[in-house]
């Protein structure tokens, strides 16, 4: 069940500066729907959208054999030279980790297949329930990245998955290059892992949340922002049925190698950036309220929980 962050296009054009109507356009990519609006430039940019987001995808794909991911997990322990978008994402992934204390774990790409999400996720079939594995250690180097020779080593069992940082980061990525190439201001949204740079319409952007149980559906919670991110993670969102007849999940708890549970239903981060925003969305599904609460004000982020219950609490 989709739960996400759907931006209102009737919304951007009736707020539109006297400086021209923004252009937006809505594709599939990385998995997902993808949705860019850009100010200030014409339709054409749009293009270099769509295909900033394809050559990240063709990066970064877990379930393409020849893309670079791909071809560096499967090669642990040996240097492979990779692009500086690639070596970029592995740094934001080892800080993810690290500042979570382990609770962010983007470097499970075999336990994700262990689980049942082996591959594209409309061709997954039942599989058996998995059995729990032991955490990684905080001590570990899941990734050593050599900045001179421009490489990346992934430590054994230890495969990079970009998965949620991936989008995260990507959107980060492009819609920078878009401000780079003349636009002059940019929201580029993938999945829900939405970020927004340069100048906004007039009162922010208007960013409205889903309903956790009714995909398409506005709950009653919107986000005005004037520049930053926002980014959304959902049990809800990607699960399947195992065997036994019991549920898994693409999110995994770090602790047991296993699907998260379904206590929370959405976590939306309100960040500076997409990539830490995703960070923080993962860590605030397993950690306690507190420790949540403390890591959002360190960072200057801000969050939504809602509960399977129905309750909703915003942090810090």
């Amino acid at each position: 069940m989709d739960y996400h962050l759907r931006l209102p296009p009737g919304v951007l054009t009736a707020r539109a500066p006297s400086s021209g109507v923004p252009v937006e356009r809505t594709f599939d990519a990385m998995g997902t729907w993808c949705h860019a609006v850009l100010r200030g430039v014409d339709s054409s940019m749009l293009d270099d959208v769509e295909s900033d987001v394809a050559e990240l995808q063709a990066l970064w794909s877990r379930f393409e054999e020849d893309s670079e991911l791909s071809r560096l997990n499967a090669r642990p322990g040996v240097p492979r030279r990779v692009s500086a978008a690639t070596r970029q994402l592995a740094q934001r992934a080892l800080i993810g980790w690290r500042l979570s204390g382990g609770l962010f774990d983007p470097f499970q790409a075999d336990r994700m297949a262990a689980v049942g999400y082996g591959r594209d996720f409309d061709e997954l079939e039942p599989v058996r329930r998995p059995v729990a594995a032991r955490r990684r250690s905080l001590s570990a180097r899941p990734v050593v990245i050599d900045r001179k020779h421009n490489t990346l080593t992934v430590a054994a069992g230890a495969g990079l998955d970009s998965g949620g940082i991936g989008k995260g980061f990507a959107a980060d990525l492009v819609a920078v290059r878009a401000l780079a190439r003349g636009a002059t201001g940019a929201l580029v949204n993938l999945g829900g892992d939405l970020r927004c740079v340069g100048l906004a319409p007039e009162g922010g952007w208007r960013i409205s949340l889903d309903d956790a149980w009714r995909p398409g559906e506005p709950s009653d919670v919107t986000i005005k922002l004037q520049e930053g991110s926002i980014c959304t993670s959902s049990p809800l969102r990607r699960s399947w049925s195992y065997s036994d007849g019991s549920r898994g999940n693409h999110l995994l708890d770090p602790r047991t190698g296993l699907s998260v549970g379904d206590r929370i239903a959405a976590v939306s981060v309100i960040a500076p950036q997409g990539w830490l925003a995703e960070v923080l969305t993962k860590t605030l599904l397993l950690a306690p309220r507190r420790r949540a609460a403390a890591l959002l004000r360190r960072h200057q982020a801000g969050a939504v929980i809602t509960y399977r219950d129905g309750a909703r609490v915003q942090l810090p």
